[in-house]
């Protein structure tokens, strides 16, 4: 699906958001089109405090540079901290950013924790698949429903709350990202 974007945003950052366990389809669509790598800017790779998120995120920052991938497009972003801190371990992780082809990492740019994400999990949802909470609400209202379907939509109601709340923490992530990325675009939105 990415392959197919990239020519509907010609002229824009292409940035991909790419973990372990959509690595080797990417680098296989990769090899198959000529010159795909060039037309993405950045691989973003998430990843969490845990000692295992930061051995899958360098295994996929070394699998990305053996398929030819400058580390110069790879930006590591720190992904659920608490209270906004870095840790020693993202500290120490940080030491694979050094280096004339490495990873990018910027400090300011990090997601923080918020419980809102094991909602997400449990409810299979996220943030662009839940509507209004105001929706939910007049649905959890709605005589005529169920009251298994009237609970469901409170529950929704809450986490479309909650979800608008944290939100703007995650727009205003992304734009000191695209600051970082693209300074004129960043400008401009």
């Amino acid at each position: 699906m990415v392959f197919e974007e990239l020519t509907l945003n010609q002229g824009r950052p292409i940035i991909i958001d790419i973990d372990m366990t959509a690595l080797e389809a990417t680098c296989t669509k990769m090899k198959r089109f000529s010159g795909a790598d060039e037309d993405i800017d950045v691989f973003l790779i998430p990843f969490t405090p845990e000692v295992y998120s930061i051995q899958r995120m360098i295994w996929t920052v070394r699998k990305l540079q053996a398929c030819g991938i400058s580390g110069q497009k790879i930006i590591l972003v720190p992904n659920r901290l608490q209270d906004g801190t870095l840790s020693s371990p993202i500290e120490d992780v940080m030491k694979i950013c050094e280096g004339s082809d490495a990873p990018r990492f910027f400090w300011d740019v990090f997601v923080e924790e918020d419980e809102i994400y094991n909602h997400f999990f449990r409810k299979q949802a996220s943030f662009r698949s839940l509507l209004p909470c105001e929706f939910y609400r007049q649905k959890a209202r709605d005589r005529h429903a169920t009251l298994e379907d009237r609970q469901n939509y409170a529950s929704y109601a809450a986490l479309a709350a909650r979800a608008e709340r944290v939100e703007p923490r995650l727009k205003q992530t992304f734009a000191r990202l695209m600051v970082h990325i693209s300074p004129g675009m960043a400008a401009a939105a």
